[in-house]
């Protein structure tokens, strides 16, 4: 996966092949970020098709955002272990 994001920080979210949102996070740097998820075996194709972000520059409102996003898409954000109720 390409990106361009230039150091934004903000909150991220990875899709499969099919659009659906597997991983969510928050980053001061999402390039950074990414870089450091590039070495991940679910990082890649199929598992991770295409990623979208905000650029969210204050960290308690990233936080927010970050939680936030992981409690509504509950399962369907597959690789957060964190801040998810499981049913």
């Amino acid at each position: 996966m390409r990106h361009t994001i230039n150091g934004a920080a903000g909150v991220y979210v990875f899709h499969d092949i099919s659009g659906r949102p597997i991983d969510v996070g928050q980053a001061k740097n999402i390039s950074d970020r990414l870089d450091d998820h590039k070495e991940k075996f679910w990082f890649k194709p199929p598992i991770v098709q295409t990623a979208a972000y905000i650029e969210i520059v204050e960290r308690s409102l990233r936080l927010q955002v970050e939680t936030g996003l992981i409690q509504f898409l509950k399962n369907n954000a597959v690789i957060n272990k964190t801040k998810t109720a499981r049913d």
